[in-house]
């Protein structure tokens, strides 16, 4: 079976000369961690990842919304707030991280976002319908999404709940129910459909190749949003 590295394209190293079109690098790490409210649930993937694989293992990347874990809305009914959601946004092929409060419980969700922003030098907006991402927590291997859909084209995805809970070291006692430790989620690696959406201008590049996905440009945006059960928050 082919692996995801195996068929990632990096169009920095081989992409078309003639395109026509003026992509500018840029090297500034950008992140947001502003919690919003959770926006209506988008239709769960159940199985493939990149190589639509069965079952994938839930698996994210870097990102750095930085301002850490924030606080949900509490409920008086079960005592625990609502789970925590970021909304995490890079650009190219860079990494995200943030981090929580967690003592033995840790799950996400994935839901990638509409392209909502672009560089002044580049005339359209790059958009994507469908991206993929990896994602891990502290030390752990980073595990691959699957190449989900935004809501662009087809009805918006999120994945499975991938439950990291025991993919950190936990630091607290057991018997110490109170106690919570700092973790933090990265997500990273980036894939999206962008140059695959229009075969007329990037001359059947994706077709040529037999690839549906290639890696976030260097001036291109990408965003998502990660739900996140903790000890404290009820469940996803």
């Amino acid at each position: 079976m082919k692996t995801l590295e195996n068929r990632l394209f990096n169009p920095r190293k081989r992409f078309p000369l003639t395109l026509g079109i003026s992509l500018s690098l840029m090297v500034v790490l950008i992140g947001c961690g502003a919690q919003e409210k959770a926006p209506t649930q988008p239709k769960t993937v159940k199985t493939g990842n990149f190589n639509t694989e069965t079952d994938p293992t839930l698996s994210p990347s870097p990102f750095d919304p930085g301002g850490g874990g924030g606080t949900g809305t509490g409920d008086t009914g079960s005592g625990l707030a609502d789970p925590y959601v970021f909304r995490v946004s890079q650009i190219g092929y860079r990494e995200v991280t943030f981090t929580v409060p967690a003592n033995k419980i840790l799950k996400l969700k994935f839901a990638p976002g509409e392209a909502d922003k672009k560089l002044d030098s580049i005339p359209e907006m790059p958009v994507y319908a469908r991206l993929g991402v990896y994602i891990s927590v502290d030390s752990s291997e980073a595990r691959p999404t699957p190449l989900l859909s935004n809501g662009y084209l087809a009805a918006a995805e999120q994945t499975v709940v991938m439950d990291f809970s025991s993919s950190f070291q936990h630091t607290c006692q057991a018997a110490d129910t109170a106690c919570r430790q700092t973790v933090t989620v990265k997500i990273s690696r980036p894939n999206y459909d962008h140059f695959c959406l229009f075969p007329e201008v990037y001359q059947n590049w994706c077709a040529t190749h037999n690839i549906d996905h290639t890696q976030v440009y260097d001036s291109h945006y990408w965003n998502g949003r990660v739900t996140v059960q903790t000890d404290d928050t009820k469940g996803i």
